[in-house]
């Protein structure tokens, strides 16, 4: 059940490997060619076959409700701010796993793919249809391309949520090497 923590106990164990998997890829700003492509296989893997990835390399993930001609987006951004293009340092101490860009917005991102997920394959009843967005160039230079509009034809958007800096529900203090609860 969504909203009550039964989703995040059901799904933390899976949403922190998948949070380890998509920490260690490289995504400067207008360079987020490799996580588009892992959460487009990763997709692929849970069996969605309709996400797609448009010419702003934002992925998105339609969750269609017959008859809704409004969209509620919730977006979630794939960038970090740091220039690394090769694999970013990750440690675990403890409970916490400390990598670039992880609350900032990885362990963000990774949440919006675990809700995506749990939509496309449970279908739970909607109001209207959901886009569930990873968007792009959102750090620094990359002056929310991916978020301005979105990459999304003309839609009449009902509600939009941009999640920035959490660590699946528990406050984070910022840092060069963010940290997130694991």
């Amino acid at each position: 059940m969504i909203g009550s923590g039964h989703f995040s106990d059901r799904f933390y164990d899976e949403a922190v490997a998948l949070l380890k998997r998509v920490c260690v890829i490289p995504a400067p700003s207008r360079h987020e060619e490799k996580r588009a492509a892992f959460i487009l296989d990763y997709l692929a893997s849970q069996g969605i076959s309709d996400a797609y990835c448009d010419s702003a390399k934002n992925v998105i993930i339609p969750y269609l409700v017959a008859g809704s001609d409004e969209y509620d987006v919730y977006a979630a951004h794939t960038d970090v701010v740091f220039p690394d293009t090769e694999e970013l340092p990750m440690t675990v101490e403890g409970t916490e796993l400390h990598c670039p860009g992880c609350a900032d917005d990885s362990a963000n991102f990774a949440a919006l793919l675990m809700y995506a997920v749990y939509f496309k394959k449970e279908k739970p009843p909607a109001r209207r249809s959901i886009l569930f967005v990873c968007n792009s160039c959102e750090e620094g230079l990359g002056n929310l391309k991916g978020s301005t509009p979105l990459g999304i034809p003309q839609l009449a958007v009902s509600t939009g949520f941009q999640e920035n800096g959490t660590n699946f529900g528990q406050p984070l203090s910022g840092g060069k090497h963010e940290s997130s609860i694991a």
